[in-house]
């Protein structure tokens, strides 16, 4: 195939290291397979942690920025395609609202392809009435939606004309197991997540003060701090222990050494949609204390063993001391390469193929 019979696909979204989380690391692992289908042009959004759930200047000026790039780079080349994360916020649905009416007005015909990242699609769709009227308008476009698992399609497609079922992956040239040093016999928990409440890093820290002068533990956080509340509320509890680390974000090797160093990831969230970091975890063969949010539940099996109840500290004290249990055990370890195997790298790729060649061949006629 020549460049010229390649589809031009045309990308906006979130990227490390400028953000680092699981949708801009997933999205990094799709432009690769994104530039090795078609010739891709990329637009990062740019964004920052810090104004996360909060109104600023900054994020409406960023907003006009990035319209202006992708008007002038749509200005200089009909693109086939334009695959974005989809926004489910109000601010950021009328962003991305605006970016693609200017990507119509520059070629009617450029197909939009959606990935969705959130498990909540739903109930955001039942609850708001301008989320249903600029779904409707999305589908009046015939837009394409990529959704997390098949338990998601199936709750969407009553409002979803047109969804495709593409599975998260990792970079398992980034993510791989190692040999590190381990401290004695001490075993190590890992919480690599953004610090957020509805992560559940705050009753992390507590229900692991609960056990920390009993066990011989560890407990290693990183990430990025988003809410000043939260960031103090956090200080006053490990001012208290002498077993927990705060760290910053990691990415990249540090990241891996991160995994392979710990025994156990923790990840107590309220909210999540098929999360990374326990596929990376996973890819090393760590045990995972966990909530079935989202579709976590598709991605570890109904009978995972190490689900907790979000938000209940007891749950997970006693889940901290089932792992302990479990995580050296053969017949767990097993659990964990099979479920693994539903979810690597070449499935991903291979599915992503499938649905844009599929579905999204078609180059438009300037």
């Amino acid at each position: 195939m020549t460049d010229s019979d390649k589809l031009k696909i045309l990308f906006f979204g979130e990227l490390p290291p400028n953000v680092v989380h699981g949708v801009s690391v997933s999205n990094m692992i799709n432009i690769d397979i994104l530039a090795e289908i078609g010739e891709l042009t990329v637009v990062e959004e740019k964004w920052d942690l810090k104004f996360h759930n909060r109104f600023a200047f900054k994020k409406v000026a960023n907003v006009f920025q990035s319209i202006s790039e992708i008007w002038m780079v749509a200005g200089r080349q009909s693109f086939d395609l334009y695959y974005a994360v989809l926004s489910v916020s109000i601010f950021g649905a009328i962003k991305q609202i605006l970016f693609v009416t200017a990507i119509k007005i520059r070629n009617r015909n450029t197909q939009l392809l959606f990935h969705v990242h959130r498990s909540d699609l739903k109930t955001i769709w039942e609850q708001s009435f301008f989320f249903k009227a600029y779904i409707g308008w999305l589908n009046w476009l015939n837009a394409g939606f990529i959704l997390l698992s098949k338990m998601q399609k199936e709750e969407c497609q009553d409002f979803l004309n047109r969804s495709f079922v593409l599975y998260n992956a990792i970079d398992e040239e980034e993510v791989y197991p190692i040999d590190t040093d381990k401290n004695g016999e001490q075993i190590r928990f890992l919480y690599l997540s953004n610090f957020m409440k509805e992560k559940g890093i705050i009753d992390l820290l507590n229900a692991f003060q609960l056990v920390e002068d009993e066990l011989p533990v560890k407990l290693d956080c990183y990430g990025g701090d988003t809410d000043r509340k939260v960031k103090e509320e956090m200080r006053q509890i490990v001012r208290r222990s002498k077993q927990i680390s705060i760290h910053g974000p990691v990415y990249g090797s540090e990241k891996n050494e991160a995994l392979n160093s710990s025994d156990i990831l923790v990840l107590p969230s309220y909210n999540e949609g098929f999360p990374l970091v326990i596929i990376e975890a996973m890819r090393v063969n760590k045990a995972i204390i966990t909530t079935k949010a989202g579709y976590i539940e598709e991605l570890l099996g109904k009978d995972y063993p190490l689900y907790i109840v979000p938000g209940n500290i007891q749950s997970l004290h006693a889940a901290i001391r089932k792992a302990i249990s479990l995580f050296r055990t053969e017949p767990f370890k097993k659990i964990i390469r099979e479920r693994y195997d539903l979810v690597n790298s070449e499935m991903h790729r291979s599915q992503l193929n499938t649905i844009i060649k599929t579905h999204f061949s078609n180059r438009v006629q300037v």
